[in-house]
């Protein structure tokens, strides 16, 4: 950029003209280096002529402005740079040569095995504090399969998240920012990180997350973090003898503060209504039906408070049983026989 004519000669050029000095210096860079020129005048002196012969001979672009243009003019400038220099990376498993820049990402391509089983997504509470510390617990019945942890790290760079649980002993570091480059400016902020289900165990496990501007200046994280997980489990449902079959209308809470009100069996025509929810449980004990919706949803609910994590409706459900009668009673009768010599 400049406001004025060349004035300056170039003993690496050496052609004895100052503006042929700069024109040539543009053209080896670009010719030996691959490096494109711009040129910016501005003010009534500026030489354009030896500027526009820079930017031409620099494959670049010659700009000219007033001083309450420049702003402007360089947002639009480096709004180009970013595209010219943006470059997708695909690269497959073998027989390719590419290359692999540092603002590059990677992006996999793959078919996961799920478990055979009902998959239950839900997330923890909030942290609540800015250590950042939050607890995931892990029922004995279930299979983890996914367990990411939200950062809401603001102006800085989610740079480290930890585990601890009985099985490790330690707290173990499952992502370190630093270890990819020595300035966060240069990199992203993955805002959320996987947590290797090879470190999850049945029961509690602890996840602690910090953020930072450097590898030197890192702190805890935002009392909004959470843990949002995956769980496969084996769901069934059944009840013991009892006098009827009939059903209910159920109203069911679920981890979003929702509720759903639906008729199980579907069929069901009566008014008797069985409740599933934070203020109040309630159903028919004598019930076959009812009971074993109870402890389907008991089953459901992970974490114990009465809501249900997996959200489903009536179409959802679909109920097939047989009944048995002519059974006189639901209890045993033992006869002993005894004899004194």
């Amino acid at each position: 950029m400049t406001d004025g004519r060349a004035n300056v000669k170039c003993s690496q050029q050496g052609t004895g003209d100052a503006s042929q000095d700069a024109i040539w210096a543009a053209c080896e860079a670009h010719n030996n280096y691959g490096i494109v020129i711009n040129a910016v005048g501005f003010g009534a002196n500026a030489d354009q002529e030896t500027l526009q012969a820079i930017a031409s001979c620099g494959g670049g672009t010659y700009y000219y402005t007033d001083y309450s243009g420049l702003i402007d003019l360089y947002k639009r400038i480096a709004e180009d740079i970013i595209n010219m220099s943006y470059k997708e990376q695909t690269i497959s498993s073998k027989n390719v040569d590419t290359a692999l820049f540092s603002d590059s990402y990677i992006a996999l391509d793959y078919t996961s095995q799920i478990p055979y089983g009902l998959v239950i997504t839900a997330e923890t509470p909030e942290f609540g504090n800015t250590i950042s510390e939050g607890c995931l617990f892990i029922p004995n019945d279930t299979i983890p399969y996914e367990v990411n942890v939200v950062s809401y790290s603001g102006s800085k760079w989610t740079d480290k998240a930890k585990i601890y649980n009985n099985n490790l002993g330690v707290w173990e570091s499952v992502y370190d920012l630093s270890l990819y480059n020595l300035s966060y400016v240069n990199l992203g902020d993955p805002f959320i990180v996987n947590i290797p289900i090879n470190k999850i165990v049945k029961g509690e496990n602890k996840i602690m997350v910090s953020t930072g501007v450097s590898p030197e200046n890192s702190t805890g994280g935002s009392p909004y973090d959470k843990i949002i997980y995956t769980l496969v489990k084996n769901i069934s449902s059944y009840s013991p003898i009892v006098a009827s079959a009939r059903g209910c209308i159920w109203n069911i809470q679920f981890e979003d503060g929702t509720n759903e009100t639906m008729k199980i069996p579907q069929d069901y025509a009566g008014s008797e209504n069985c409740y599933y929810t934070e203020s109040s449980i309630a159903y028919n004990n004598n019930d076959a039906i009812d009971l074993a919706i109870y402890r389907l949803l008991s089953s459901l609910d992970l974490n114990s408070n009465r809501k249900i994590e997996t959200k489903f409706s009536e179409r959802d459900i679909i109920l097939s049983y047989s009944e048995v009668q002519g059974i006189p009673f639901t209890w045993d009768t033992e006869v002993q026989v005894r004899v004194w010599r």
